[in-house]
């Protein structure tokens, strides 16, 4: 495989966009922050990886973990 084939391929999220995500489920301020904070973290990571993304999408997948109920699955920031 050569780098010209490389590819990033997200899961399914389970509840559907951050936007979705955000009027289906209420939060407080600090928590919309939280989700936002750990979103910039995640993508900071995959630019550190040597990962470049084309478009990061404006309806970006959510989907909550078990150590964490407000984190992204393409974005981990916790190991």
């Amino acid at each position: 495989m050569t780098r010209e084939h490389v590819m990033l391929v997200f899961e399914l999220a389970s509840d559907g966009s951050l936007l979705h995500f955000l009027k289906t489920y209420q939060r407080p301020t600090d928590v919309k922050w939280t989700m936002c904070v750990d979103t910039a973290s995640g993508l900071a990571y995959i630019h550190e990886m040597g990962i470049v993304h084309c478009s990061w999408p404006r309806a970006i997948a959510w989907c909550p973990t078990e150590w964490s109920r407000y984190q992204t699955s393409a974005c981990p920031t916790k190991p």
